[in-house]
């Protein structure tokens, strides 16, 4: 393997705030309630996208693996909230997310509602980085959004840091080099993650494999919530594929489902264990860290239909702390062919 950098998100904190009106009544939400806040208001949040200042949309909030990837996540909407409580902005204040990586900030609106929920933001916009201050941001809000924006006393700053995620490009063995049999079907660099042979009552030998295309592996820092849930995984173009003895017989790409839920494709290899997260970890070779590491198993023919063949296998994916997808395959048997039965 041969590691290169991209970026993906960590984060850090810098809180900024301005006085309480005088004599307002201030509503706290209880420390135990902000993660709840957080998903729902991450929940109307997720799919929406917001315009940057060199004119391209980006998606507002995702998962950070994603490309292009968001400015906001259930975990870093979770900071956020908890740190108004800290500043004692509620129940309404500006708030300002600074992403070192980027040259922009995002600015918006955060009011606790009657109901107990927060209001979906209004205004909230993107601008150039800037040191924000009340005035600075109803100039900012009138410019972005030609509308009149509330004067809030409160103004709130959270900065995230960007941090260096390094990938592992799968590098050919001997014999792959030499590839029969099954690699030798697949195009040139595929990662046979998994393989099983299924009975399709035909009497000829039938194999069905989980295969990446352009595989690298990407460790997790196993800091938060989201990349503990997800693990260290396999990312590329990922396959299910189905062969016989001399030729491939089908073939399904699973990208466009993890798409749908917001992910790049992915399969999980290994899961965050204790310690994982500390820096001398990261520090050592990767074939180091991960050398008894037992490997996620992924292919489990079941009788998923109940027709008495076990030819279908159940995904079950971790895609944060919170959601998860299942994604069910089954074989047909005339033709041989990879059919998707659900995925949600």
């Amino acid at each position: 393997m041969r590691a290169r950098s991209v970026f993906a998100s960590l984060l850090a904190v810098l809180v900024l705030l301005t006085s309480v009106l005088a004599g307002q009544k201030v509503t706290t939400p209880a420390p135990e309630r902000i993660p709840d806040l957080a998903r729902d208001l991450a929940s109307r949040l997720e799919g929406k996208s917001v315009r940057i200042p060199d004119g391209r949309e980006i998606p507002l909030l995702g998962d950070p693996r994603s490309a292009p990837s968001p400015i906001l996540t259930v975990d870093r909407m979770v900071q956020c909230l908890s740190t108004v409580s800290e500043a004692g902005a509620w129940p309404e204040t500006w708030l300002v997310v600074q992403d070192s990586g980027r040259e922009f900030d995002l600015v918006l609106r955060i009011r606790l509602g009657e109901d107990g929920r927060i209001v979906d933001p209004d205004p909230l916009f993107a601008a150039p980085r800037g040191e924000w201050d009340g005035e600075t941001i109803t100039a900012a809000a009138r410019a972005a959004t030609g509308k009149k924006p509330p004067r809030l006393s409160n103004v709130v700053v959270q900065s995230f840091t960007t941090r260096t995620e390094t990938t592992y490009v799968y590098e050919p063995s001997g014999a792959d080099r030499r590839a029969q049999g099954l690699l030798a079907l697949l195009p040139k660099g595929s990662l046979i993650r998994e393989a099983k042979r299924v009975d399709l009552g035909d009497g000829k030998l039938h194999t069905l494999a989980l295969v990446l295309v352009d595989a690298r592996f990407v460790p997790s820092d196993c800091k938060s919530c989201a990349s503990r849930a997800v693990g260290h995984v396999d990312t590329g173009t990922v396959l299910a594929v189905l062969a016989g003895e001399k030729a491939l017989e089908d073939k399904l790409d699973l990208a466009a489902e993890l798409s749908k839920a917001g992910v790049r494709p992915f399969l999980p290899r290994y899961a965050c264990w204790s310690g994982d997260d500390a820096e001398e970890f990261s520090k050592r070779p990767v074939n180091e860290r991960f050398r008894d590491r037992p490997i996620a198993p992924l292919l489990d023919l079941v009788d998923f239909d109940r027709d008495g063949k076990p030819r279908e296998i159940v995904l079950d994916l971790a895609l944060d702390c919170e959601r998860r997808l299942r994604v069910v395959l089954a074989v047909a048997s005339e033709p041989p062919k990879v059919r998707l039965l659900e995925a949600r």
